[in-house]
């Protein structure tokens, strides 16, 4: 077993992520503390020792850090919901970016932006009503959530990417998207969304897109 080798890792990080998800009960709250920071630190981890030296890997490292922030503010005094809001924006930004410096962007790519805007649109449609105050920051975010998705997608124009790359970009965009929406739902929208699923996708999400620029 070689630790230079994503599938070892794959083991120790789905057992952290699953005892972060066991850890998130009253009586447990310390394991869950430690456990769901320290998940998405062994994915940043993984990023640094797999992703090659390019123009895209200091932005991949800048979107995994700021998620990381993020994962700990979450945690914290709800009032710090925007502050986390604005950790994973810095972090959907950046995998923006990474994307967007293997494959600029063109006309013809806008059609791979059809599907990502039609969800996020749904998304925002259903929330609208229970957001408040925090319309325009969840705007802002949704909007970065379906360029990042898009930028993914737009990877199959570039032949020089990988059908594996682009298929776990495409898997890690749309996982962001799911897990980021059952978040949204239960925060906002006050509808029960198993906490496993909820943070389950999100850790397969970071670990799809890292294996995307590996």
């Amino acid at each position: 077993m070689s630790w230079s080798e994503p599938y070892p890792w794959a083991v120790v990080i789905a057992l952290c992520a699953a005892i972060a998800i066991w850890g998130r009960h009253p009586k447990r709250m310390v394991v869950h503390w430690l456990f769901k920071p320290l998940t998405t630190a062994m994915i940043l981890t993984v990023a640094v020792l797999m992703v090659p030296q390019g123009p895209s890997r200091p932005w991949v490292l800048a979107a995994l850090s700021a998620s990381l922030v993020g994962d700990v503010i979450l945690m914290l005094d709800q009032r710090l919901l925007p502050l986390g809001l604005l950790s994973f924006l810095a972090g959907l930004v950046a995998y923006a970016v990474a994307f967007t410096l293997q494959i600029p962007p063109t006309a013809r790519q806008l059609v791979y932006l059809i599907l990502p805007a039609a969800v996020g649109l749904l998304l925002v449609q259903g929330l609208w009503p229970k957001l408040g105050s925090l319309r325009l920051p969840v705007v802002v975010y949704v909007a970065a959530l379906v360029t990042v998705a898009w930028r993914a997608f737009s990877r199959f124009d570039a032949p020089e990417i990988s059908l594996a790359a682009w298929w776990w970009g495409c898997v890690g965009a749309a996982s962001f998207m799911a897990g980021d929406a059952l978040l949204a739902w239960r925060r906002f929208g006050g509808k029960k969304v198993p906490y496993a699923l909820e943070l389950g996708v999100y850790y397969l999400a970071q670990w799809c897109l890292v294996l995307s620029f590996a």
